[in-house]
């Protein structure tokens, strides 16, 4: 089974909120993920202590499209962290990327989340309630 890694919108995926992701892949990568495909969704790589947190199953054929032409729902689709087109573009250009840029499009749904994925977002919303009340600190969790 393939495996993508998640990072940051782990959490996002694992509530049901992020159905797609946008990745810089050569075209002869991208175009071997066929319809229906079971992934392994990571919350960071495996070599770095990552977990199979989720299996997610691929629910179109993958697609290129500039990052300056995402609607607000495609924001909401990799999990609504941006509040508009500008803030997106920001990230982007952070990472190295032109407005122009056309990254993969991945649409998929949520299979299983694994006992790690439980337990990770068990993890993470016990760390924003803990912030919530003053009491994490940086690096908790």
């Amino acid at each position: 089974m393939r495996q993508l890694e998640f990072r940051k919108t782990v959490q996002r995926l694992l509530e049901g909120r992020k159905t797609a992701t946008r990745r810089d892949w050569k075209a002869s990568h991208a175009r071997r993920i066929q319809v229906g495909e079971l992934i392994a969704a990571y919350s960071k790589p495996k070599r770095a202590g990552g977990e199979h947190v989720a299996t997610i199953r691929v629910q179109r054929p993958l697609y290129q499209q500039r990052l300056d032409r995402v609607t607000p729902e495609d924001l909401a689709a990799e999990g609504g962290l941006w509040a508009d087109r500008e803030a997106w573009l920001a990230t982007w250009r952070e990472l190295g990327y032109a407005p122009d840029f056309q990254p993969w499009v991945l649409e998929f749904e949520v299979v299983e989340i694994t006992e790690a994925g439980r337990t990770c977002l068990e993890a993470l919303h016990q760390k924003h309630t803990l912030a919530a009340e003053g009491g994490a600190k940086e690096g908790d969790v």
